[in-house]
C-alpha cells in the first residue's frame, strides 16, 4: 500500500483541526451541551498590492453567516454574537440593553466657565408617513438646557449670539455628522436656554452623541457635553 507524502499528511492533520473547531462537542474535555459556537479572528488583510488592513473577523458556524469590521472592534463583535445566538439561547438569559452601563456624560469648558449644558434627555419615535406606502421613519429627540454662569456678565450685556450643536459620531469608523443645530442670542435676563431638537437617525450601528454650545467672537466660550451611546436598529 503506497504511504501518504509528508505534504497529504500536513493536509490531513489541518483538516483534522478545522474539523474539531467546527464540532464544538470535541472541544471540551467535560461533558456540555453547546448552543451557539463562533470562531474569531483578529489580523490583517493584505491587499495585491501588499497593503494591510488590521481586522476584526467572526464566523458563526451554526446559522453559516460571517462579518468583518476594520480594526479591533468590542462592542461591535458582542452585540453580533449575541445577536445571531438569540434563537438558540433561552430569551430570560439575554443581556437586556438597560443592563449595559452608559459612560457617564464627560462636561469638556474652555476658561473662562460660561457655559454648561445640563440635562441632556434622549428619546426614539417614529414619524408618521401619512399618505405614503414608505414606512415610518425612526427619529431621535434630544433635550437639554445650556446655562449661562454669572461669570458671563459681559456676553450676557452684550447680547451675544450663540449655537447649540448635536453630533454622531460612528463608533466603528469615527465618522462625524452634524445631525441638528439651534441659534439664539443671549438675553441679560435669562441664563437658561432649553433646547428641543429631533432629527432622522441615522443608518444601522453604535454612535456616540457629542453637544457642543458655543458663543460667537468677540466674547466666546465653549462647553462640549459627551452623551451616550446610541444603538441604531432596523
Amino acid at each position: 500500500m503506497p504511504k501518504d507524502n509528508p505534504e497529504n499528511i500536513d493536509k490531513k492533520k489541518k483538516s483534522s483541526a478545522t474539523g474539531k473547531r467546527r464540532q464544538g462537542e470535541n472541544l471540551w474535555e467535560t461533558d456540555f451541551l453547546e448552543l451557539a459556537n463562533f470562531h474569531i479572528s483578529f489580523g490583517y488583510e493584505v491587499t495585491k498590492s501588499g497593503d494591510k488592513q488590521l481586522q476584526t473577523r467572526v464566523i458563526h458556524y451554526e446559522g453559516e453567516r460571517n462579518d468583518v469590521w476594520n480594526e479591533i472592534v468590542r462592542d461591535e463583535l458582542v452585540d453580533w454574537i449575541l445577536d445571531q445566538a438569540k434563537s438558540a439561547i433561552p430569551a430570560e438569559a439575554m443581556p437586556k440593553p438597560e443592563d449595559r452601563q452608559l459612560p457617564t456624560p464627560i462636561q469638556t469648558m474652555t476658561p473662562p466657565e460660561m457655559l454648561e449644558i445640563t440635562d441632556l434627555e434622549i428619546s426614539e419615535s417614529r414619524a408618521a408617513a401619512i399618505g405614503t406606502t414608505r414606512p415610518a421613519a425612526q427619529m431621535i429627540e434630544a433635550r437639554c438646557s445650556m446655562v449661562v454662569n454669572g461669570t458671563a456678565t459681559e456676553a450676557l450685556e452684550k447680547r451675544m449670539p450663540f449655537i447649540i450643536e448635536f453630533f454622531l459620531v460612528d463608533t466603528s469608523n469615527n465618522h462625524s455628522m452634524l445631525v441638528a443645530s439651534h441659534t439664539g442670542q443671549l438675553n441679560p435676563e435669562v441664563d437658561e436656554y432649553p433646547v428641543r431638537m429631533r432629527f432622522n437617525a441615522p443608518s444601522m450601528g453604535r454612535y456616540q452623541m457629542f453637544i457642543n454650545a458655543r458663543t460667537l467672537p468677540p466674547v466666546a466660550a465653549n462647553s462640549l457635553l459627551t452623551g451616550p451611546v446610541i444603538r441604531v436598529e432596523l
